[in-house]
């Protein structure tokens, strides 16, 4: 709960009754850019007080190391300061007014992971999106070439293609397991391709199990924290489903939107066979909320 930008946190020392400016960053350096702060607390120890000023030099040079840098693990890099930050704040309840506001919370956070693009590799995009289709492949990972024509599907009102979503997809899952490795007591989520739901609803026209039995050989989707689901519709709408596992939930996300009935009760009945086939358990579907 560390990240706040200096009008909120200003904002909250005041309604706890400290006004001192020297608690937040008043640079006017970058003043619109998201900023990861670590603000000096009063009435700690004078040892903890110095940890977390040597951690906010740390920040302000890996902001200034960071910036128009192309490296690829830049969203990684930043969320371990946040990780290792939030495991230094001894005093927690001086962001209650973060801790209690998910959306603020949440909106931080984006934020925070948001990185603006150099003028250079804003011109490389824009060069290679507004460019002709060909099959120049701009990147290989995952197991997909990504090639000038699959990318150009970013283009505004395009259609986007399982490659897109399922390279996000694989982006998505390599992040989240460092982040695992650097906090062991965040419990890691799964993210499946396109093409899982495809398989397990729509290639026989009815949900078969069997389809999808083994996508889940390396892993026990009962200790995960969520399992995402990507859903193309026909070819002309995207959606997405998430089970939060621990929370015995399943949620659809549309924005058009549409119950996802179809969806819901499918992923439903395969937390029941998943836990019927690998666990061996009986799952009571009253107990989950779609």
């Amino acid at each position: 709960h560390d990240i706040v930008t200096k009008d909120d946190f200003s904002k909250y020392l005041i309604s706890k009754g400290i006004n001192d400016n020297s608690l937040v960053d008043n640079s006017n350096d970058n003043i619109n850019k998201p900023k990861i702060l670590i603000p000096s607390i009063p009435s700690i120890s004078t040892s903890h007080s110095i940890r977390l000023r040597k951690k906010q030099e740390e920040l302000s040079k890996l902001e200034k190391d960071l910036k128009g840098s192309k490296n690829d693990d830049i969203i990684e890099r930043v969320d371990q300061r946040i990780i290792s930050n939030k495991l230094d704040i001894e005093r927690p309840e001086l962001m209650e007014w973060d801790i209690n506001d998910k959306s603020t919370n949440i909106n931080k956070l984006i934020e925070a992971r948001y990185i603006n693009l150099s003028n250079d590799e804003l011109n490389k995009v824009k060069s290679i999106i507004n460019s002709k289709p060909s099959d120049e492949i701009l990147t290989n990972k995952f197991n997909i070439e990504m090639s000038v024509s699959k990318i150009q599907c970013l283009r505004p009102c395009a259609w986007l293609n399982d490659e897109v979503i399922n390279f996000y997809m694989s982006l998505l899952q390599e992040r989240d397991r460092e982040l695992c490795k650097l906090n062991s007591n965040r419990k890691p989520s799964h993210y499946f391709t396109s093409y899982f739901m495809e398989r397990l609803l729509v290639t026989d026209s009815k949900y078969n199990y069997i389809n999808i039995k083994r996508w889940s050989k390396k892993f026990d989707i009962f200790t995960l924290d969520k399992v995402y689901f990507p859903i193309n519709i026909s070819n002309s709408h995207w959606t997405l489903a998430v089970i939060f596992i621990q929370l015995k939930e399943i949620h659809y996300y549309d924005s058009m939107n549409g119950a996802g009935s179809k969806y819901l009760n499918g992923l439903l009945q395969y937390i029941i066979d998943e836990g019927k086939e690998k666990k061996n358990i009986t799952i009571n579907k009253n107990e989950w909320k779609l």
